[in-house]
Formats: C-alpha cells, sequence, structure tokens
C-alpha cells in the first residue's frame, strides 16, 4: 500500500493532511511508510471526509503502532545479535605481510605464462569481453544468488546480502554481507558467511577489525573504508581481498591486500605484502592465486601469490589496472585490463 493508493480517499487530498503524515515519519523509510499507512487506514473509515477527526484518530493511534513496531522489530534485533555472537571475529590487521604454520615454508613453484595476444579494447564494452572468452563468474549478484542458492539467505541478522561466491561443486557458497551506507548503489563486505548445500551455516566470519585502516592520511578519512572484495571458500580455508577504493598514499600505502583465514577460529593463516589485489576477482590454480592490481597512475601489475604463504611468486606488468579474469578448461587465462584485453596460456 502507498500514499498515492491512500490519497485517493477524500480527506488525504488535503495538504495539511500530507503534511501531518511526514511529520510524523520519514515519507521516504519503507518500514516507516508502513507503519503511517497502517495508522491511516485504522482510521478513516466512516470518518473520510473529516479530516481533522481522523488526523485526531492517526495521533491517538500513534503510541499503540509504535510500540506493536517495536514488538516485532526487537526481536529481528535480538536474533542478529545472536548471530553476531555466534561469528568469529578475525584477527586485527597486522602491520606487515605475515604468515603462521608449517606452510609457510613450502615451496610453490610460480605458473607459466605465455602470451597468446593483447589488444586494446573499448572500456566499456566489458559484456562484449564476457561473452568472447566464455565467462564463467563465480561471483553472483543478489538476485543470481536467488535463483542459482536459493538456500543462502539474503540477510544476516541485520546484514543485507552484498554477494555470493562459489568456487566449485562440492564446496560451501560464501555469502557475503554487510550494511549500506547512506548514498551508496552498493553494499560493503563486512561479513563472510560460509553455507552448505541445504543452506545450513558452517562459518561466520566478522572481518571489522581487518577492514580497519592501520594509518589515514588527514582529509582522507572519508574515503578510505575498507571493505571485503572478492572472497572464496576452497578446502577449508577462506581466501579475501580486502581494500579500500582510493589511492594507496591514503593509507601509508598499505591497501590490496590478501588473506586466508581459518574459518573455525577467525585466525589469520597469512597475509601478503600491499598492493596485489583490487580486480573484481582473483583466480585460485592449484597452490597459485592469480590477482591483479592498478589504480589510475600506480603500477598496474598481475601478481601469482602462493596461497601456502602469501608471498609473491612473480609480477607482471600491464598497461593498465587489471579488472576481472576468467581462466577456462584449457588452461587460457583471459585478463580484462581498464582498456587491454590480455590472453594466456598457463602451464606448469
Amino acid at each position: 500500500m502507498t500514499f498515492s493508493m491512500a490519497a485517493q480517499r477524500g480527506w488525504l487530498r488535503s495538504p495539511s493532511a500530507l503534511t501531518f503524515l511526514c511529520q510524523e515519519a520519514d515519507c521516504g523509510n519503507t518500514l516507516s511508510r508502513v507503519f503511517v499507512v497502517a495508522l491511516l487506514y485504522s482510521c478513516v473509515g466512516p470518518n473520510d471526509e473529516k479530516k481533522e477527526t481522523a488526523l485526531r484518530c492517526i495521533r491517538n493511534r500513534s503510541l499503540a503502532w509504535v510500540l506493536l513496531g517495536l514488538a516485532l522489530i526487537l526481536p529481528a534485533m535480538t536474533f542478529g545479535q545472536i548471530l553476531v555472537k555466534q561469528s568469529k571475529k578475525v584477527d586485527l590487521t597486522p602491520s606487515k605481510a605475515i604468515c603462521h604454520g608449517a606452510n609457510c615454508k613450502v615451496k610453490v613453484k610460480p605458473l607459466k605464462f605465455r602470451k597468446v595476444s593483447e589488444r586494446r579494447n573499448e572500456i566499456t564494452d566489458d559484456d562484449g569481453w564476457r561473452l568472447r572468452v566464455g565467462y564463467q563468474a563465480n561471483t553472483f549478484t543478489i538476485d543470481q544468488t536467488r535463483t542459482v542458492f536459493p538456500s543462502v539467505p539474503t540477510s544476516y541478522g541485520l546484514q543485507q546480502l552484498s554477494y555470493a561466491t562459489a568456487t566449485r561443486v562440492g564446496q560451501p557458497v560464501v555469502g557475503v554481507y554487510g550494511v549500506r551506507p547512506a548514498g551508496y548503489r552498493w553494499i560493503p563486505g563486512r561479513w563472510a558467511v560460509a553455507f552448505g548445500a541445504a543452506g545450513q551455516r558452517i562459518h561466520a566470519l566478522d572481518f571489522e577489525a581487518l577492514l580497519a585502516p592501520r594509518q589515514v592520511r588527514s582529509g582522507d578519512e572519508d574515503f578510505v573504508g575498507a571493505h571485503l572484495g572478492h572472497v572464496v571458500m576452497d578446502d577449508g580455508i577462506i581466501y579475501a581481498s580486502v581494500g579500500h577504493k582510493t589511492y594507496a598514499a591514503s593509507t601509508s600505502g598499505w591497501n590490496a591486500t590478501l588473506v586466508a583465514v581459518n574459518p573455525a577460529t577467525g585466525k589469520i593463516i597469512w597475509q601478503s605484502p600491499p598492493l596485489v589485489s583490487n580486480a573484481n576477482r582473483f583466480v585460485l590454480v592449484g597452490d597459485v592465486i592469480v590477482s591483479g592490481y592498478g589504480f589510475t597512475s600506480e603500477p598496474d601489475y598481475i601478481y601469482q601469490i602462493s596461497a601456502r604463504s602469501g608471498a609473491i611468486l612473480t609480477r607482471q606488468k600491464v598497461r593498465s589496472g587489471p579488472e576481472d579474469f576468467h581462466l577456462n578448461q584449457l588452461g587460457r587465462l583471459f585478463v580484462r585490463t581498464y582498456d587491454t584485453d590480455y590472453v594466456y596460456q598457463l602451464s606448469r
């Protein structure tokens, strides 16, 4: 029910009635609108043409409806708090690249990259590139998630689903959740929640501490809100890219890292050096993560990162900032950068 539908009732055509209703609640807020319209229709009845009587009725019943609203909202908030308490908090962001455990000493050989082609693109022809390369996404929007993974909830407590990821059949689906700030078109990810095939929650991680910038340049405080970029779970480990969307200098060069986390404990297994991953996604190829970084005048590279330790294995210069990757079953890696498309043949 909307105000435009309600406006067909005679008394609501009065400007004074509309003014009152919008003073009673934020007309742009969906929940408030529901309460106000409910108040309206519980009062108009025989008072259709008696706007003053109807307004008096609304004022008298406002408290009752507010109490009803709280009765509906508070249980949801309590449930959200329960979910929060059951989740694991990821460690504070370390001050440097780190690695814990025996795997840190495991030597990983980088993949061999043989360039097959390089051509300039039209910058805005992303859909055409996806069609040409047979792009298979492992990241799903909210609407796609509802269709492909209907058992994955679109909210987690009071957090909203930003996107979901799935690496391959048999691996958990990861939902990334957050709260949309005022004025944002997208939802910055903060929570990573892994779900089983039946929609049961397996792990839930709160990345708040890891997202907090360690140092912020004066004047840039409003631009360095970090979020979860690409997140996948593979063989019991959650891999995530973490960073903000402005210049690295705003946080003393510490941005766009990759991190591996034990989802059972929230402990960081390793964190890569900075400035290695701000593309839309990275690709996990055995023990190697292929990622990319670039931003305006900052250096543009494709990186190979050890999935065992987070160490940089190699880097390869490209013309502009990497934006996306697609690896097909024949071992061909398609790389989309801002203004150039690359194709590489990968081998061991």
